[in-house]
């Protein structure tokens, strides 16, 4: 075994920065992002986690055991591993992007995360840059839906042209579109939409007779997580920086892009009608939260499971509300929390979850958080006790059996 429980307990403990990363030397698993800020005015970021020293080859698929070939050699030092204490830029930012360049001399995972969220958050926090911030500065950067991707494919949509009809009406509201996959948006529906025929496109041409299961089923994790993290970004950037032609895909890119488009235009006139004012982007993308207990009591699901709630955002944005990359639209993953910290004054901070405290469907606080949570909004942090003893609902006294 090892002291992760240990290192966790003294984590809570630390006071400053550098008690912190002491405290998770004796962190194992899971290796995670931890960006930090002390009241002493440290601020940073850390890697923790056991990794093994051990070859690329290793993260891309099964590879023999028993030839000594691909034998871990070891544990990357702590020491070693990356960290950033109170860089000059004066922020960190981590969305589980990459966050050592490629000349580090250890193998961490070709399975990073994109990097669109961390770059819409360095925009706005440099549009933040001559005025002070503050806790709604943060807030409006938790809410931000403004999406890299969908910009690129836009534009390529708009430059191959030719569009006439219904198709036409919708490359015009595209062309003046913002970017912002707001719930009320018809052009966040559009681009989502078309965005899942580029997906499933895509990932035939890609996999081809391995695909079925995946897009008709979108039960296979690991290609699903292959796409979003290697093939659909590779696209994307090619997409938008011209060296689309240095792939050799194997198709022609702007007809595949203007079938994607047609495709996601078609199935939003087919299930909403002619009129692009019916194509709300919240009417596709609600949360499905599903207690395990249903499928136990049928017929009871209404009593078990919260409702659904419409959010904005997508996978790529600040706002993250990750869907299907093949199927339909209901959020599968997202924030689980959202913590705004004021080290100057820890009273200041504010937090929400998806849901709500408690876990009990009986209770009133098992969902009273979700309409918060969708609006970004958020509840005040209690730090005194004072105050959290002379305002609590409910006390539990623990005693030992």
């Amino acid at each position: 075994g090892t002291k992760w429980v240990d290192a966790a307990y003294d984590a809570m403990k630390s006071r400053s920065a550098d008690e912190l990363d002491t405290a998770f030397d004796n962190w194992t698993d899971r290796v995670n992002n931890y960006p930090y800020a002390d009241v002493h005015g440290n601020f940073g970021y850390l890697f923790k986690g056991r990794v093994p020293i051990r070859p690329a080859s290793n993260g891309w698929g099964p590879v023999p055991g028993w030839t000594g070939e691909h034998e871990w050699k070891g544990y990357i030092p702590n020491s070693e591993l990356p960290r950033s204490k109170n860089p000059d830029s004066g922020w960190v930012v981590t969305c589980n992007q990459r966050v050592v360049g490629h000349d580090y001399k250890y193998y961490l995972t070709h399975m990073y995360g994109t990097d669109y969220r961390a770059r819409r958050i360095r925009e706005r926090i440099a549009g933040l840059a001559d005025q002070k911030i503050g806790v709604a500065d943060m807030s409006s950067i938790h809410a931000d839906a403004i999406s890299i991707p969908a910009g690129v494919f836009t534009r390529a949509v708009v430059a191959a042209g030719g569009w006439d009809g219904i198709h036409g009406i919708a490359a015009d509201l595209l062309a003046r579109w913002d970017f912002d996959l707001k719930k009320d948006s018809m052009e966040a529906a559009i681009y989502s939409a078309s965005n899942r025929f580029l997906n499933i496109f895509l990932m035939m041409a890609a996999y081809r007779g391995a695909v079925k299961g995946v897009i008709d089923e979108g039960d296979n994790v690991g290609a699903e997580d292959h796409f979003r993290r290697q093939l659909r970004p590779d696209f994307i950037q090619r997409l938008g920086d011209g060296t689309r032609d240095e792939a050799n895909y194997g198709f022609q890119v702007d007809e595949f892009v203007k079938k994607a488009f047609k495709g996601g235009v078609d199935e939003l006139v087919m299930q909403f009608g002619i009129d692009p004012t019916n194509w709300r982007w919240g009417d596709r993308h609600r949360t499905d939260h599903v207690h395990p207990l249903e499928n136990a009591f049928r017929g009871n699901g209404r009593m078990l499971n919260p409702p659904r709630v419409e959010t904005d955002g997508d996978g790529d944005v600040p706002w993250a509300s990750g869907h299907s990359a093949f199927g339909d639209f209901l959020v599968k993953s997202g924030p689980v929390n959202r913590y705004i910290h004021d080290p100057s004054n820890w009273s200041n901070g504010r937090w929400i979850v998806p849901l709500g405290s408690s876990g009990h469907p009986g209770s009133p606080h098992f969902s009273d958080q979700q309409e918060m949570w969708a609006k970004v909004e958020t509840i005040p942090q209690l730090w005194d006790w004072d105050e959290i003893a002379t305002t609590a609902e409910t006390t539990q006294h623990l005693l030992p059996g």
